[in-house]
């Protein structure tokens, strides 16, 4: 292999500390490989003496590759992962961590189930109870990121006590209250890392973060061991090290400060895994350990044109981007190729044709789909580009992960063993009915949702026959179905989680198509087979209780952890800008560039690890953007030959930055060319006979209509039609899933919804209309509009039911409650703690909630608001006028209508409005701006109820127990009425244009059938 003068230079270099900045296309890892080669052949060390370690198992894996092949007369050293060096270490010298013997490694399923414990057991009402699950993922996060810093709980014990003195020294009370907040949130934080580990302690586990923290107090805590480690090793060569934390770079200090044989290789431009920070914190923490390091810096790129290096370095030397070495620049080692080219589309469909128009004029210049990568920020930004490139017959490869629950066929099999299990959670029982009671119609399905909440799922099927008019077909479909669940559910006592799903694929009569499974089996088979797999590998791995099973499936389906393979077929190649790392193709296309999406907007993440305690460097103020454009770079530099820019932009969407850094340079002419495709749109063609037309009319008017033969009076002809359509979409998916077509049910529900929309179907007669029927709109109605104008189509034009959390159940039963006790209130009589309690848990024992643990959380919850309600309560001198009082306001165009909390009077006859809320408050900062609609249209009421405007409204936040007032004027009220008014214009006009946000995406129920959605 010829070597240049730089990378030789930089390989024989071994008398000291050393940090090779190593471009892309460089020649990176032949660096590496020849490193260690040269210091086994020449300089004559034991492999067994050399530590070479790497950010990941993949590039382990592809370096380990390199280095067999590489090999002569003598091997060369092994690679390791930084956590796979601290396991073989912890595994030895376990007891230094106070283990009695060699700890087992955490899977990713028993990690989730000890984070939820301690979750639930760090208080009696923990944090973020309407969604646990997202709370967990963030204070997962904050251990991970205190572990990375090498932050343990007694540390972050002694941070607080000083932050708590401080607090006493602070007089203004917003910010006391703000401080405080934190403060809290860094409490609760503290104390569930605190009972994380000691559930591994006493459980014999160590996690993924224990393998690198663990690591550090074992060398720190432990003189002897770290010496016999620092004797045995002569070299340490570290790969991929813009991604290493601070507290691998201590670990490294640890082990190189004594001999300073130690060299780190990697690219500050590239790091995009970093949690926060400035890019070159790792190179700029080694310095300061090893301050006499020197720098080799690796300055040809081997692998993209010129034009392609030139239009990169435009990008990553921009003058708001921070890098360890501000001259570093790259030129490229080929000779001249295309220059790169960009094109700015309106929106995705047309970017989408745009692309398929381009590719196609790539395999004019035989160009094979393999060596195409699209690239996109995330998954679904290149929905619409995967779409069009299927319905032009261009093969793809996708790479984003399918999970095997979006297979019907496993659905199956999964809700008969939840029914065996008597699982309480309803879901199951639908895609049971759907399959063996297949003539069922949506009146019968309203039914069976309306008992729902006084039966369990098995109960419901059990008595079925006396709850809905069944057929004698589905009769025979549900009988088999419930001798499947009970056969299986026979085998719990003593079967095991395989013999489970085997004889659910034997009963059901899927056993066959498993059994089959070979490399041209279908999506189908492979799924199911999976699921198989998953049980066994339950049995192997997780040690659990058969009953355990049932919760590593729902966790499985939740995280979409089981995934199908993914394909090795001759296709374009579709993956996102992460998963492109380390990756090279001789053409990439870059999708979706436009603001928000790329660069994605910065989230502000909960229990975030005080900066006073961090090893890292102070972050930039963007941070964020810098890290993105490093990601940015990262995908540009995939290109080896051709490299194309799509960017988006129409009225309020903007080009993304990065686009225009690139296409605005005084240079750009030299590198690349801006290119169009005109408008490509064109007409379906009308490939359906006009027979064929009024068959299929003919046959959908069939399906439809069987939804008015229920025999009841009870459902509106235009709810059963909707429920109608809900059904058919099930029933499509079943069919098509079942044959092993279509990509997900999610995406055919996209696409589905999105036929229906955009047909425009003409009235057979005229319809009079004798008077125009008023828009209704609640105050809850109008913020859905607001938060996103397609949710609102979702939930009031096409009445998709919406999933509720047993965190809706709380509401509604402290609702209940107050308003139950406190009529008697308002009739003279007086009520108690208890009676409050007592009637609270009367209400809340009607709900059947599946999650125990998270039921018994809520529950407390609670009880303690209605502590707070009585305390206060106790001290009001005001009267009670009206509890849930409706009304309904009419205007010219819309009538606005509600449901008031609570109406007080003073002895003046003043009015005072209350609503209770049993979400938190926030900070007071957030508190003070809190005075939204909903108040000022209870305002509104108030002087058609009682003829007066109220002379405060408030919001009573019964968690935190506080009363956040407002005084309302009539510019106020104006002001709401302008707002309410310019809603109601545009759903007349249906303007139902999605607003995404990774914060409104993230906690929309409809997010699974979103077109729009963002991560």
């Amino acid at each position: 292999m010829q070597l240049s003068a730089e990378q030789r230079l930089a390989i024989e270099y071994i008398d000291g500390p050393q940090i090779i900045l190593a471009g892309p296309g460089s020649g990176k890892t032949l660096v590496i490989v020849e490193k260690a080669a040269y210091l086994v052949e020449k300089v004559g060390l034991d492999p067994g003496h050399i530590l070479v370690l790497t950010y990941s198992n993949n590039t382990a894996d592809e370096l380990n590759t390199r280095l067999q092949k590489r090999e002569r007369d003598k091997p060369l050293p092994q690679a390791h992962t930084f956590h796979s060096f601290g396991q073989k270490i912890i595994e030895k010298r376990f007891d230094c961590l106070g283990y009695k013997e060699s700890p087992r490694v955490l899977s990713d399923y028993r990690k989730y189930m000890l984070l939820r414990q301690a979750y639930f057991e760090t208080a009696e009402v923990p944090i973020g109870l309407s969604n646990p699950d997202s709370i967990i993922y963030l204070l997962k996060d904050f251990v991970s990121r205190s572990c990375d810093e090498l932050i343990g709980p007694e540390k972050l014990r002694g941070f607080i006590e000083k932050k708590e003195l401080y607090l006493a020294s602070i007089t203004n009370g917003d910010q006391l209250a703000d401080e405080r907040e934190q403060l809290d949130d860094l409490k609760f934080a503290t104390r569930f890392y605190e009972i994380y580990n000691q559930k591994k302690l006493g459980d014999n586990f160590i996690d993924f973060e224990d393998m690198l923290f663990g690591l550090y107090r074992v060398f720190n805590e432990n003189p002897d061991v770290l010496k016999a480690e620092r004797h045995r090793l002569k070299y340490i060569l570290v790969d991929e090290f813009q991604d290493a934390n601070s507290g691998q770079v201590a670990i490294l200090a640890l082990l190189g400060e004594k001999t300073e044989k130690i060299c780190v290789v990697g690219d500050d431009d590239q790091s995009i895994y970093r949690f926060r920070g400035a890019s070159y914190g790792s190179f700029v923490n080694f310095k300061r350990v090893f301050p006499n390091a020197v720098t080799h810096t690796l300055t040809v790129n081997y692998r993209g044109t010129p034009q392609i290096v030139a239009a990169s370095q435009v990008l990553i030397s921009h003058k708001t981007q921070d890098r360890f070495d501000p001259n570093k620049e790259l030129k490229s080692g080929r000779k001249s190729g295309p220059k790169i080219g960009a094109f700015i589309s309106t929106d995705v469909n047309s970017e989408a044709q745009s692309i398929v128009s381009l590719i196609k004029s790539l395999f004019d210049k035989n160009v094979k789909p393999r060596d195409i990568a699209v690239i996109s920020r995330v998954h679904d930004h290149r929905k619409q580009v995967y779409e069009a490139l299927t319905k032009a017959d261009i093969p793809v490869v996708e790479q984003k992960p399918f999970s095997i629950f979006s297979i019907h066929d496993v659905q199956i099999v999964f809700s008969l063993i939840r029914g065996a299990f008597l699982d309480e959670e309803a879901g199951w029982i639908f895609p049971i009915l759907f399959r063996y009671c297949s003539d069922f119609n949506p009146g019968q399905y309203s039914q069976i949702r309306e008992n729902l909440d006084k039966l369990s799922p098995y109960e419901l099927l059990t008595e079925l026959e006396g709850i809905t008019e069944i057929s004698s077909l589905s009769q025979s479909g549900l009988k088999s179905a419930m001798d499947i669940i009970n056969s299986i559910k026979e085998l719990i006592p003593d079967g095991s989680a395989s013999k489970l799903v085997e004889k659910a694929f034997e009963l059901s009569g899927l056993l066959s198509k498993v059994v089959a499974i070979d490399e041209n089996s279908n999506r189908v088979a492979k799924a199911l087979s999976q699921l198989w797999q998953a049980a066994n590998d339950f049995e192997e791995n997780e040690q659990g209780d058969i009953h355990d099973f049932l919760n590593y499936l729902k966790w499985a389906e939740k995280t979409g952890t089981i995934t199908l393979e993914q394909s090795r077929a001759n296709g374009v190649n579709l993956l996102t800008a992460h998963s492109a790392k380390g990756l090279q193709f001789p053409v990439v296309i870059i999708v979706s560039l436009s603001e928000r999406k790329f660069p994605q907007n910065d989230r502000d993440k909960r229990f975030s690890l005080p900066q006073e305690l961090s090893r890292e460097i102070q972050p930039p103020p963007d941070a964020h953007t810098q890290e993105e454009r490093r990601l940015m770079y990262v995908a540009m530099t995939r290109a080896a030959d051709r490299l194309y820019l799509s960017g988006i932009q129409r009225t309020r969407v903007r080009v993304s930055r990065f686009f225009s850094e690139v296409i605005s340079n005084e240079n750009f002419d030299e590198y690349g060319e801006v290119m169009k495709f005109g408008n490509l749109y064109t007409e379906p063609e009308k490939a359906i006979s006009q027979k064929t037309d009024k068959d299929f009319s003919l046959k959908l008017s069939d399906v439809l209509y069987s939804a008015f033969s229920t025999g009841k009076d009870t459902y509106h002809k235009k709810t059963v039609l909707e429920d109608s359509l809900i059904l058919l979409t099930e029933k499509l998916w079943s069919v098509i899933s079942s044959s092993g077509y279509g990509q997900s049910p999610d995406d055919f529900k996209k696409m589905f919804i999105d036929l229906i929309d955009r047909c425009k179907l003409k009235e057979v007669e005229p319809v009079v209309i004798e008077k125009e029927e008023k828009l209704k709109l609640s105050y809850t109605d109008i913020e859905t509009y607001n938060s996103c104008p397609l949710k609102y189509k979702f939930k009031y034009i096409l009445k998709i039911p919406e999933e509720v959390g047993p965190h809706v159940y709380l509401g509604s039963a402290i609702h209940r409650t107050l308003y139950e006790v406190m009529s008697t209130v308002s009739k003279g009589e007086k009520f108690s703690v208890y009676e409050l309690k007592k009637t609270f848990l009367e209400k809340w024992g009607g709900y059947r909630i599946g999650d125990k643990a998270w039921a018994e959380s809520l529950k407390n919850a609670g009880l303690r608001m209605l502590e707070n309600f009585a305390k206060r309560e106790m001290k009001n001198r005001l009267r009670i006028v009206d509890l849930e009082k409706k009304f309904n306001l009419e205007y010219d165009n819309f009538i606005l209508t509600g449901k008031i909390d609570r109406i007080d009077e003073d002895e003046n006859g003043e009015i005072y409005i209350v609503d209770y809320k049993t979400g938190r408050i926030g900070t007071s900062e957030k508190a003070n701006t809190k005075a939204d609609d909903q108040l000022f249209i209870y305002a509104l009421a108030s002087p058609n109820l009682y003829d007066k405007i109220p002379a405060e409204v408030a919001y009573y936040y019964l968690s935190d127990d506080r009363l956040v007032s407002f005084i309302v004027s009539e510019k106020d009220l104006q002001r709401v009425l302008e707002k309410i008014s310019g809603v109601v214009d545009k759903i007349a006009k249906e303007n139902f244009t999605s607003t995404p946000s990774s914060f409104e995406c993230g906690r929309c129920s409809y997010k699974n059938i979103c077109p729009d959605k963002v991560d």
